[in-house]
């Protein structure tokens, strides 16, 4: 992990400390990304897991907003591609919807909600700052069902040509830029600010404990989970294995087996013949190659049957 005095804006821990400290900036991050300005701003959590039932999978938000109109708004810095990011603003939506209902209390009360995912790369690939997403009708676009929830993807590295000052300046320290000046200015003071604080540098160090006391919780289990399949695995291969050897060795013995038995019956039918035509036990041993002892048991053998 980052030192925390080389800690940006964009870095997870700065972002929750800045957007929580400073609320006209968290108000202006919120009205640059959705397209309108809001009044006042709750924090409801910050950076702690929202779980429906112990047993699920829990959500962890980055900014967790509330206006005086009672609009919910999740605010995430996303700096790494990811192939699902649709599916998991589905999955937070969903959480939040589900987090925000009351037992016994009406869909009607259902709030309003946006997701935000700052991205600091383009997730589409159009070159856009801002996509913005509800549910449409396909054959018909302009019926729009009114679920009042709305997904938007900032893209720091599109195109801000035709963008407000401030949204040029707020996507100038997503990426990476200084100045001297406006909005950016003030975002990279209060960073500054925040790296001056001990109880933030003391919150910072706690906070990569957990991190990779989380991470090496997920390793162990991962590593318990991966053993006990191996072992589950290993032992049907194994099985498999040692039942394919077993039948190959169990042919070849076979083969062996009958062959003697199959040699020894036509030695005892030529002993018998020998026997018959009157020759000793001597030359039918030496005919043959076989014990005498051998020969004599097969002519008792012939006596007995006569």
């Amino acid at each position: 992990m980052k030192k925390f005095d080389d800690l940006t804006f964009t870095d997870d821990f700065m972002f929750y400390a800045v957007m929580t400290q400073n609320e006209d900036i968290c108000r202006k991050v919120v009205e640059l990304c959705i397209g309108r300005k809001v009044r006042a701003l709750r924090y409801k959590s910050g950076q702690e897991a929202i779980k429906l039932t112990p047993d699920s999978r829990g959500i962890r938000l980055d900014v967790y907003l509330e206006d005086d109109e009672n609009t919910l708004y999740d605010i995430e810095m996303q700096t790494a591609p990811q192939a699902d990011i649709g599916r998991r603003i589905r999955y937070y939506d969903g959480i939040m919807s589900m987090n925000s209902l009351e037992a016994g209390q009406s869909f009607k009360d259902l709030p309003n909600s946006y997701i935000v995912f700052i991205c600091l790369f383009d997730p589409f690939g159009k070159n856009r700052v801002t996509y913005e997403f509800c549910r449409r009708e396909k054959k018909n676009p302009e019926l729009i069902l009114d679920d009042g929830a709305v997904s938007i993807l900032i893209n720091a590295a599109g195109d801000d040509s035709a963008c407000p000052e401030e949204m040029r300046e707020f996507l100038s320290v997503l990426r990476g830029k200084g100045a001297d000046t406006g909005f950016n200015r003030q975002i990279c003071d209060a960073v500054e600010k925040i790296k001056y604080h001990k109880e933030w540098r003391s919150g910072y160090m706690l906070y990569e404990i957990k991190l990779q006391e989380s991470r090496d919780k997920g390793y162990a289990e991962g590593r318990a989970e991966g053993l006990a399949e191996g072992i589950t695995r290993g032992r049907a291969e194994g099985i498999t294995a040692g039942r394919a050897e077993g039948i190959t060795e169990g042919i070849t013995r076979g083969k062996i087996e009958g062959l003697a038995e199959g040699r020894f019956e036509v030695l005892q039918e030529l002993t018998r013949k020998f026997i018959l035509e009157g020759k000793s036990n001597g030359e039918i041993a030496e005919l043959l190659s076989v014990p005498a002892e051998q020969v004599e048991n097969a002519r008792q053998e012939v006596g007995a049957a006569k």
